[in-house]
């Protein structure tokens, strides 16, 4: 399933329950625009970014090809193994300049180190459509090799996309479109299966609410084709297997996918609904802002389930949740661009990575099992904790 996010990621809170949802960002950017010389495979970008270089990749056994899995269960092929010989450039377009955006782009370093005969650019759109469209049509102007690319707003880019695959290079997607089709306007999309996120975490939160109660959910902007995915897989569940569990509004709540924004708005729920026992998010990076709704309302946190994310969040968690609460979160959208990064490199290279397009989130907290959030004071409270590189290697992306 593609998707298409047309804010950055944005959570709440409310008593009883929270899920938070998946989504691309963290929050816009005023970063510079569109810059990036070429770089050598693991080494510094340009635009402000460094490439963390690690030399750790993805396993070295064949793929699931159609099989969906978690991001971190997903048997990867080498990707040493698909380099090829011949010299390659690779540019990975940004949509922001973003603490996500970067350790995304230090996960694809992260892979691009291991093949030495690749060079990569990035390039930021700084959240500006024309900008991207623009990066698209200079990069295959100048003949690179493949291109990934993060979209700011999907199918406005479509046609700009198309134009680079049809003229021969191979261009992939990832996390952020909802248009096209792979093999026809571009080489593959990366993503995540949106059904399957929202029905595991109706499964957390039937389970944490014991199948009763009344719960809310919170999404993106109205019509966002990325919320009303989740939300059908969610409802579904919920439906099939928690029929004691009421969503009070009917369908999806729209905030801004900022953190200031969700805050407001779910206080403005409190009023409305005095019995909330959970809560629906689809976006996890902004929770921190429901979790101060519930605090601001003298509630204490309420069992919650969460994807995509941040370090703010699980700080918040760990040190202000009472220990009542559970918590259940999966993430690992950063990585995608690693996969989508292999998928690039065999269509240049004429090698062949069989692997899945499509994969699921995994956990990455499940309180009532032992397994707490990631929370670490050193780094910024945006950065997401959840992907392939190590603390050290987060810090040198975000320098």
């Amino acid at each position: 399933m593609k998707l298409v996010r047309t804010a950055r990621r944005g959570a709440v809170a409310v008593t009883g329950v929270i899920v938070l949802g998946l989504a691309a960002c963290s929050s816009g950017s005023s970063g510079s625009t569109a810059a990036g010389g070429s770089t050598a495979a693991g080494g510094s970008a340009s635009a402000g970014t460094s490439a963390s270089a690690g030399s750790g990749g993805s396993g070295a056994s064949s793929s699931t090809a159609a099989k969906v899995t978690p991001i971190n269960a997903t048997v990867h092929p080498a990707t040493s193994t698909l380099c090829g010989s011949k010299s390659l450039t690779i540019d990975y377009l940004s949509a922001y300049d973003t603490p996500w955006q970067k350790i995304s782009y230090a996960e694809f370093q992260k892979q691009a180190a291991q093949c030495p005969n690749v060079k990569t650019n990035y390039l930021s759109a700084s959240d500006s459509v024309q900008q991207s469209i623009a990066n698209i049509q200079g990069a295959a102007a100048q003949g690179v090799s493949g291109i990934v690319i993060y979209p700011v707003a999907g199918e406005p880019e479509l046609p700009a996309i198309e134009q680079a695959f049809s003229s021969g290079i191979p261009v992939v997607p990832f996390d952020n479109l909802d248009a096209g089709t792979p093999g026809q306007n571009y080489t593959a999309y990366v993503g995540i299966d949106l059904t399957a996120a929202g029905k595991a975490q109706a499964d957390a939160l039937g389970q944490a609410l014991n199948g009763k109660g009344n719960v809310v959910y919170l999404g993106g902007p109205a019509g966002t084709s990325f919320t009303q995915t989740v939300f059908d897989g969610f409802k579904s569940e919920l439906a099939a297997k928690y029929p004691g569990i009421t969503i009070l509004t009917g369908g999806p709540v729209a905030t801004d996918y900022s953190e200031s924004d969700t805050q407001q708005v779910m206080a403005g729920l409190f009023a409305r609904y005095p019995k909330i026992d959970g809560l629906e998010l689809d976006y996890g990076a902004a929770g921190a802002g429901a979790l101060r709704a519930f605090q601001a309302a003298n509630k204490p946190f309420p069992d919650t389930s969460a994807m995509a994310t941040d370090n703010e969040f699980g700080c918040l968690w760990k040190n202000d949740a009472p220990k009542s609460a559970s918590l259940f979160t999966m993430d690992g959208m950063t990585t995608l661009s690693e996969i989508a990064f292999r998928k690039v490199l065999a269509a240049a290279a004429g090698t062949s990575d069989p692997e899945s397009s499509t994969v699921t989130a995994f956990v990455s907290a499940d309180t009532a099992k032992g397994l707490e959030p990631k929370c670490d004071t050193s780094l910024p409270p945006t950065a997401d904790l959840n992907g392939d590189l190590t603390p050290a290697q987060i810090a040198a992306a975000l320098k």
